[in-house]
């Protein structure tokens, strides 16, 4: 039970933080109980049965070496004891954890120029912006430079916003007119 006064935001980020662990807990269950046992029984099926003469799909997309090394070598898969671990939804529970974090250092950063300088001394902001892609699930390459792109960037040079110091300029500057949305 809260207290009489006001609910303060440490009672607030606890029970958010509770609520996470039992999450992640319910999560961890249904992996393991339910659905680890259901892939497995579908990777393992699906191995003993596997032949790429049957299925040239899934052989294509398995490469002709994994494709080949699987038929011959099924009977041992199966008499072994291989197993396939799958845990997908703690593993979606993570990653959204690891982009909350990513999402959090990335405001730190971007309010503080000091704290933005010490970070880029010894971290490098591509491996920080690929995780990001990564964790939002966003293919990279779709976002990369085409060469018309790069062939105009290396005439006109690389586009750099100012950093600090500058006076805002334009509309909505120091109570212009308001910025006109886009829809």
């Amino acid at each position: 039970m809260p207290p009489k006064g006001d609910i303060t935001a440490t009672e607030i980020r606890g029970a958010e933080g509770g609520t996470a662990v039992l999450q992640m807990a319910l999560a961890k269950e249904i992996d393991t109980r339910f659905l680890a046992p259901i892939l497995e029984l579908a990777m393992m099926t699906g191995l003993q049965h596997f032949d790429p003469a049957s299925n040239p799909v899934l052989a294509d997309e398995l490469g002709p070496e994994m494709a080949e090394m699987l038929a011959h070598q099924r009977v041992n898969f199966s008499n072994t004891r291989f197993r396939f671990v799958a845990k997908p939804m703690t593993t979606v529970m993570e990653r959204g954890r690891q982009l909350q974090s990513l999402l959090g250092l990335a405001q730190i950063l971007g309010q503080s120029e000091v704290l933005a300088a010490a970070f880029q001394r010894s971290h490098s902001i591509p491996k920080f912006l690929d995780q990001l892609l990564i964790h939002f699930a966003i293919d990279r390459q779709a976002l990369e430079k085409d060469e018309e792109e790069l062939r105009a960037e290396a005439t006109q040079g690389p586009i750099v916003p100012p950093v600090g110091g500058a006076e805002p300029t334009g509309p909505g500057a120091r109570g212009g007119a308001p910025i006109p949305r886009t829809p």
